[in-house]
């Protein structure tokens, strides 16, 4: 026991001897322009070193090439290499590797932050990949996270659940939330997508809002399998989204909901065409499924309002409602006892709230 005791108060006091060399060297290298600092705990190198910087802290006061290897790594201007730890601040510019919890890039980074938090204050040339990634300025390359954003322009790609961009986005966005308050010149893939304008590109989801040159409609039609039918479409003319509901009453399942995609091709002033692609289902535990394939010449009867009609196949499956048969029909192919597929027609009236 008394020799563990003697062995501690040795550690202790060796401890304490190396604190105060730190702390002699260090007011020792204020007074001969900061010279190189190194303890256990603290690191501190002035301005163009190479050293490796493996402590608990490091810091440099300069332009920095090299490793760091601690908690907490900070530089006061720019950083070369890579930065390994808990949290890593650089108030110059990056290019390397910044891997830690907490990333912090003051001006450029050109290479890559991997963290939980990583924070790109003016522009980045590489790639983001954390929990939250955020670039002050402009974005050329990836950011792959729960929250992307970047203030200006990205040009490359996001990939989170939900994805900011302030200014235009010349690339991709792949996300539950999309938003883009500029234009998107590539396409947006997510179940919300919300963007100012569309160049060269597409918005393709659940909910996709187009605030300029977006397209948005009510479709009221009746087709083979349903009679009734009631559908908003969102999107763009190029691709647009469609939720729809539908009734039969001659059905035992008489209400059914679905989802699908379309396109609208102007031919003239008046004419127009659409194929459309539908998902349908019955609200039960067995449902009737069909999935619908539709191509429909459009009519413009006022700058808002067309008539449309069209030929169409439907594969569906009646599972145990018996009563699920086309009340209209060209002609249709047996599968099996429960599944068919129907060449028919349909027709509509819809209304369109931005002009075409």
């Amino acid at each position: 026991m008394k020799l563990v005791k003697n062995g501690l108060l040795c550690l202790i006091m060796a401890s304490l001897l190396l604190l105060n060399n730190g702390l002699v060297a260090q007011s020792d290298s204020i007074r001969m322009s900061r010279k190189v600092l190194f303890t256990l705990v603290y690191n501190d190198v002035p301005s163009n070193s190479g050293v490796p910087l493996v402590g608990m802290i490091n810091r440099a006061r300069g332009d920095y090439q090299g490793l760091q290897l601690g908690f907490l790594n900070f530089n006061d201007l720019s950083f070369k290499g890579l930065q390994l730890g808990f949290m890593g601040v650089v108030k110059g510019n990056v290019n390397g590797l910044q891997l830690a919890f907490l990333n912090v890039g003051i001006k450029n980074v050109r290479g890559a932050q991997l963290g939980f938090v990583n924070n790109t204050r003016s522009d980045l040339n590489g790639a983001e990949v954390g929990f939250v990634n955020l670039i002050g300025e402009r974005g050329n390359g990836l950011q792959i996270g729960f929250l992307n954003a970047t203030k200006k322009s990205l040009n490359g790609a996001q990939i989170g659940f939900l994805n900011v961009s302030d200014s235009n986005v010349r690339g991709a966005q792949i996300g539950f939330l999309n938003l883009i308050k500029g234009t998107v010149s590539g396409f947006q893939l997510g179940f919300v997508n919300l963007v100012d304008s569309v160049s060269e590109g597409v918005a393709l989801g659940f909910l996709s809002y187009v605030k300029r040159g977006g397209y948005r409609a009510i479709d009221v039609s009746s087709n083979e399998l349903y009679p009734v039918n009631i559908g908003f479409k969102i999107g763009t003319t190029k691709l647009y989204s469609i939720i729809q509901t539908s009734y039969s009453g001659e059905f035992t399942d008489k209400f059914a909901i679905g989802t699908g995609v379309g396109s609208l091709f102007k031919i003239n002033q008046n004419w127009s065409f659409s194929p459309e692609a539908v998902f349908s289902s019955s609200l039960n535990k067995q449902p009737t499924i069909s999935t619908s394939l539709r191509f429909s010449l459009r009519y413009s009867l006022s700058k808002h309002l067309q008539l449309a009609g069209g030929l169409s196949a439907v594969q569906y499956t009646k599972a145990n409602d018996k009563s699920a048969t086309p009340w209209f029909k060209i002609t249709d192919v047996r599968l099996d006892d429960d599944n068919r597929i129907v060449f028919g027609a349909g027709v509509s009236l819809i209304y369109n709230f931005t002009e075409l």
